[in-house]
């Protein structure tokens, strides 16, 4: 219990009150507040159970701390877990970009820049794009997302990543696809995957979990 005076002036700044104003609510003077927090003093048990009151936690915090989240550990993981893939998508994009251009070069196989543009990079941006909500998540304190939110993230995720297999198969014959989306496709789509960002952002969110 020796962190009492550290638990009293940290939870009494994220209430974002003064030693002056949490004095006046537990009807104490000032000094008795600056005591507490300089470990000069201790309040007894009825003080405490007022002043848990007043910053809107109980006893234990004020003794011991806070206690650790549980999901916490889970974050961590997932978070670990969409970086390795992260780096991983792009260690095997650049060089097999390279590879790409030379076989497309000496070769004329054009269908392993079509695997590496059309299939890893994005997938990469989107890996990335993921990895960066979870690392966010772990940091930051973001409040749970409302169902429906949550949904509309992943429906536009998913879309994201429909349309790309879409126009992507198109490209190929395997579907059908006009003219003027093979126009976009070469000339829009194809040139601005780090949209992927954003879907990977939305899946994560919209994603069903415990964590995160």
């Amino acid at each position: 219990m020796s962190d009492i005076a550290k638990n009293i002036k940290k939870l009494r700044q994220k209430k974002k009150l003064t030693q002056e104003e949490l004095a006046e609510k537990l009807y104490v003077t000032r000094q008795a507040v600056s005591n507490w927090e300089t470990g000069k003093n201790q309040p007894d048990i009825e003080t405490l159970k007022s002043m848990a009151e007043v910053l809107g936690t109980d006893i234990n915090e004020l003794l011991y701390g806070p206690a650790p989240d549980e999901n916490q550990r889970q974050k961590i993981v997932i978070a670990t877990i969409l970086c390795v893939l992260t780096v991983v998508a792009w260690l095997f994009y650049f060089p097999l970009l390279e590879w790409a251009k030379i076989r497309k070069g000496a070769y004329f196989e054009v269908i392993w820049s079509f695997l590496c543009g059309l299939g890893l990079k994005p997938l990469a941006f989107l890996l990335t794009g993921a990895a960066i909500s979870a690392v966010l998540a772990v940091w930051t304190n973001i409040p749970p997302i409302k169902e429906n939110l949550r949904r509309g993230f992943l429906f536009l995720g998913f879309v994201i990543c429909l349309v790309h297999i879409w126009l992507t198969l198109g490209m190929f014959g395997v579907l059908p696809l006009g003219k003027v989306f093979v126009r976009f496709f070469d000339r829009v789509w194809s040139k601005n995957q780090w949209v992927f960002l954003f879907s990977g952002l939305f899946l994560f969110y919209g994603w069903p979990r415990k964590a995160g």
